[in-house]
């Protein structure tokens, strides 16, 4: 069950007046699938690596007429298979997506990072994974906490799709000027990473453009990467609505785009390209305008930053001495189901298949058990059905509940490419058949289940699991973890619950939330922090409660306690 086959990528597309008309994410995509192949060696097959399925969706109509690109379907030869259904896994995520092997991929970083890596493993010595960045971070991390991933899909591509106002351009194009201009931290390769690669391909010219030592020459690095490629592309398409000397105002974000536009590769996979559409059209706008609150508040740094806040322990008690009925609550013990773990499977054990240190698997074991005795309480009533495992990481949660329920569907949703990987490994020793793979973030699958899980879904990341199972009027069972890590990318309206807004305002609760991660046994901080923690959940509690449908919900602890500093359940049973 290894992640292999023919990779068919779904994408949207249709036909105007004999040529294609296409939206911002298939542009790249194509634009990208062009570029990769320029590198490829000349001794080998020179048939693309990727095929393109157009598809349409029942809304095509309504936002057709926004799409600004036509191509000729020239460009397309050799790459776009014949129009065919969609594989109804692909149906359940957003477009564009790719069905390759077992997996099923969703959203543009994602795809575009897996594309870069399909390269890179079929030609390993050509140093396409120089693309992703220093470590291989481009896009690793999730819209909702990488400031980066953000700005690409959530203003960049918006833009190319014709979906935003006209000025929201020229204000993105003043900000990547801001960055390009000012002081900041920027990823760099060590002195002799380059010394011992080859000659092929991208290895030979990012050793040349490593040997020029020039700093802070693009956006996140001295070296390009994606990022750096799918905002060259924005604006070179915008510019051809733009007169000539439009970049001069901008003198960093000038020179960035000259190095983007000799860099090597571009220039041939732009000669590709007669792309005509509508203009983008600029508003009459100057310099000394503010950004938009949108874009003032991302903070484009290399590593994506959580608000910073540390709360003194007298503010935390000044806030939870509010609180004091509420706090009157108490989590329930779980009665848990112990696993026989020697009978089963290797693969499922976090110390034999998971290989944790055997301090760590015990208690990884306890986790697990704790999680999957309200699973199954969930399913007793249930011989089919679909589980989703969100942020599955290497599948600890999904595949246990698989193996021990065969006869429920589970999803395991991950965006991680390494864990998506550790999961496939396991899964192909497993040969599971009711396990379906899907890389993409968890706001992008849209398929409809019955009980959702998540073992320590960071931050907001729980917040998104409880909001998709409402969607789907699943049953929760949801461990949460990191309460702090609130990135300034997101829109979570803080308290959750109108009751806690009665009675404590949002920088409060973001405070109480960020006390929360001070749970770990014997510190000072842990009987405020675990007060704090309870807070955090009770207000998901009665965010519940307060949601139309037919439910129970209740706060569980793990037992014992010592097995994770994040020891809380929240369990949310749907009633018949």
């Amino acid at each position: 069950m290894a992640d292999t086959g023919e990779s068919i990528i779904y994408c949207e597309a249709c036909m105007f007046q004999g040529r294609l008309k296409v939206p911002g994410s298939t542009l790249l995509l194509r634009w990208m699938a062009s570029f990769l192949q320029h590198y490829k060696p000349a001794s080998t097959d020179s048939s693309p690596l990727f095929s393109f399925n157009f598809t349409e969706r029942e809304d095509l109509n309504e936002r057709v007429g926004q799409w600004l690109y036509e191509e000729k379907t020239e460009i397309w030869d050799g790459m776009v298979r014949s129009r065919q259904p969609m594989p109804v896994d692909c149906a359940r995520v957003d477009l564009p997506c790719a069905l390759s092997g077992v997996v099923v991929r969703s959203g543009l970083t994602t795809l575009l990072t897996w594309m870069v890596l399909t390269y890179h493993q079929n030609f390993p010595d050509h140093g396409y994974n120089h693309l992703l960045g220093y470590k291989e971070v481009c896009f690793k991390a999730c819209a909702e906490v990488s400031p980066w991933t953000q700005f690409v899909t959530s203003h960049l591509l918006p833009i190319l799709d014709g979906n935003k106002d006209s000025w929201l351009l020229f204000d993105a194009i003043k900000y990547l000027e801001k960055k390009l201009s000012s002081d900041r931290t920027v990823a760099t390769y060590k002195r002799n990473y380059f010394k011992t690669a080859g000659q092929n391909g991208l290895t030979r010219i990012y050793r040349d453009l490593n040997s020029k030592k020039e700093k802070d020459t693009f956006l996140t690095s001295h070296l390009p990467n994606l990022i750096d490629i799918l905002c060259y592309v924005m604006i070179s398409r915008s510019l051809k609505s733009l007169r000539g000397d439009f970049l001069s105002q901008f003198p960093s974000l000038s020179n960035w785009y000259e190095s983007m536009r000799h860099f090597s590769g571009v220039p041939q996979t732009e000669a590709l390209y007669d792309l005509t559409g509508s203009d983008v059209g600029l508003a009459d706008c100057t310099e000394a305008e503010c950004l938009p609150n949108e874009l003032s508040s991302l903070s484009l740094e290399h590593v994506a930053c959580a608000q910073v806040i540390s709360p003194s322990t007298s503010t935390d008690i000044e806030i939870l001495s509010r609180l004091e009925t509420v706090l009157q609550q108490r989590p329930i013990v779980t009665e848990v189901e112990v696993l026989d773990w020697s009978n089963l499977p290797a693969e499922l054990d976090p110390g034999l298949g998971g290989k944790l240190p055997e301090k760590r698997a015990i208690k990884k074991r306890q986790q697990l058990e704790n999680l999957y005795t309200h699973v199954k309480s969930c399913l007793s009533h249930m011989t089919e059905g679909v589980v989703v495992d969100f942020c599955s990481g290497g599948g600890h949660v999904g595949l246990l509940i698989a193996y021990l329920h065969p006869s429920i569907d589970v999803h395991l949703i991950e965006n991680k490419n390494e864990s998506l990987g550790y999961a496939l490994q396991r899964l192909d020793s497993l040969a599971l058949p009711n396990v379906k793979l899907f890389q993409c973030n968890l706001t992008q699958y849209h398929g409809m289940f019955d009980v959702g899980v998540s073992l320590h879904a960071c931050g907001v990341a729980t917040d998104l699991v409880i909001d998709q199972c409402l969607r789907s009027e699943a049953s929760i069972i949801v461990c949460p973890c990191c309460y702090g890590t609130l990135s300034s990318t997101t829109s979570l309206q803080l308290p959750r619950s109108k009751e806690l807004r009665l009675l404590i305002n949002k920088q409060e609760m973001v405070t109480l939330r960020h006390s929360s991660d001070k749970t770990e046994l014997g510190i000072q901080q842990q009987a405020i922090g675990m007060a704090c923690m309870l807070v955090s959940d009770l207000d998901r509690k009665y965010f519940l409660d307060g949601h139309h449908g037919n439910r129970a919900t209740s706060i569980y602890v793990m037992n014992p306690r010592e097995c994770s500093p994040k020891n809380h359940m929240i369990v949310s049973r749907t009633l018949s």
